[in-house]
């Protein structure tokens, strides 16, 4: 339930700085215009970097003289958002330095998405900026026939580069999905400080509360979840390291990077204690003008601390947008018609996207996929009686994507290409989200 909240919603004060972007690049650039390779912003708390080098058109392989480079600045001070700016180059790299001004700004939204994992799912979102000083609060609930939750978010960011920030995060989260045997109710709160380095990436270290209940247990549900079924109220640790690129992963002019690495312990001082490690990573790499190789990795391991088995709710489950080709919670371990999940997974994708520019007036890209992963292990098998191994699972496909007015429009067509026996396969998958 961890964002960055550098980069979460839009600043709405930095809208306006759209409409100065025709004061950008216009004619009168010296000849001694030069291009580079990366761009990154410096100080920058309440306001992405994306949304900034959005607003005043700043993008690397793109030519600037030094006059551009004024009118950069001129953008960015215009913008009302910034009372100072500093546009410089450092090799091939483009430096943008700005100072924000004290704003208060906040919006109220409202929205709905589909996808193939949730079906229709209705949200309100609220946030603020600096209602005390370098704060940043939310609150955001999502309502779903299968899936309601509610997330809120108090946090402090430091001045100075290499600062220790603090938040406070609260959640709930309730699951009734038709194709599970139980109901899921989980409930948390949760105290962190941050550390983040500018080159190094940012370190995490919270510890929390957490309620996790499975109960209305169907009478003909497998043995294991029904030996599983009730409460455990206890608090946890996590430890947390993420770095990134300047550039986003969807960028298509120069190659970039994601990473996370996850470290929880769960259920502190009871026999349902485990160790919950989790890595992601993501990168891409333009192989045209509008062409983008996009690779991403996931993985996780449950290790039990206490006397007790993992429970279903705890395990991993693979499948849905997360594994294409397979129905959300689809593969694994299995009994009569449950799938229980695992105490590890992993599941590894390579995506070509290239954009085809508009299509019916709306900018359009396509792509195909491949991916390839698995879900496994249990400590009980019932004897024996339930195959937990580490078996292979793939699929290819293709997917288009539509930009309608800013609201993502994605589907894709899927084959599993190597699959189990009893394993739950989804050949379309379809997600939409807009927010007004």
């Amino acid at each position: 339930m961890h964002v960055d909240r550098k980069s979460k919603g839009a600043c709405l004060a930095l809208v306006s700085a759209a409409a100065i972007v025709p004061c950008l690049l216009g004619a009168g650039a010296v000849a001694e215009a030069r291009s580079f390779d990366t761009v990154t912003v410096r100080g920058t708390k309440m306001v992405s970097q994306d949304q900034v080098r959005a607003a005043c058109d700043i993008a690397p392989g793109t030519d600037y003289s030094d006059e551009d480079l004024h009118r950069i600045e001129t953008c960015l001070t215009g913008s009302g958002v910034f009372t100072a700016a500093r546009v410089s180059a450092e090799g091939k790299t483009l430096v943008v330095d700005v100072t924000e001004k004290p704003l208060r700004p906040g919006r109220v939204s409202f929205g709905i998405a589909y996808d193939s994992d949730d079906g229709i799912v209705g949200s309100v979102f609220f946030e603020r900026y600096n209602l005390f000083p370098n704060t940043y609060g939310s609150i955001d609930m999502r309502l779903g026939a299968e899936s309601q939750s509610l997330a809120t978010t108090a946090y402090y960011s430091g001045d100075t580069p290499g600062r220790l920030d603090f938040g406070l995060d609260a959640g709930f989260l309730n699951t009734t999905y038709d194709d599970q045997s139980f109901d899921h109710r989980v409930a948390r709160v949760e105290g962190y400080l941050a550390h983040v380095d500018p080159a190094f990436g940012r370190f995490e270290g919270g510890l929390g509360y957490r309620r996790d209940s499975l109960d209305n247990v169907d009478a003909d549900a497998s043995a294991l979840i029904r030996a599983e079924e009730g409460s455990v109220v206890r608090p946890y640790t996590r430890f947390s390291y993420s770095v990134h690129s300047d550039q986003s992963v969807s960028t298509l002019t120069a190659p970039a990077y994601e990473i996370r690495f996850d470290q929880y312990f769960w259920n502190i001082g009871d026999e349902h204690a485990l160790a919950d490690s989790r890595v992601s990573m993501q990168s891409s790499f333009p192989l045209a003008a509008d062409t983008l190789l996009m690779l991403s990795f996931q993985g996780g391991a449950l290790t039990r601390q206490g006397s007790a088995s993992t429970r279903i709710v705890d395990r991993y489950q693979l499948g849905g947008a997360m594994f294409r080709g397979f129905s959300p919670r689809g593969i694994g371990p299995k009994d009569g018609g449950d799938f229980l999940g695992g105490n590890y997974f992993s599941v590894s994708s390579i995506d070509v996207q290239h954009s085809v520019g508009e299509v019916f007036h709306t900018p359009t890209r396509i792509g195909a996929f491949a991916s390839a992963g698995s879900v496994w292990g249990l400590n009980d098998t019932l004897g024996g009686a339930i195959d937990d191994g580490e078996k292979l699972r793939s699929a290819v496909g293709v997917s288009v994507t539509f930009d309608v007015h800013g609201a993502p429009l994605s589907l894709y067509l899927a084959k599993a290409t190597e699959k189990e026996k009893g394993d739950d396969t989804q050949s379309f998958g379809l997600s939409f989200s807009a927010r007004f």
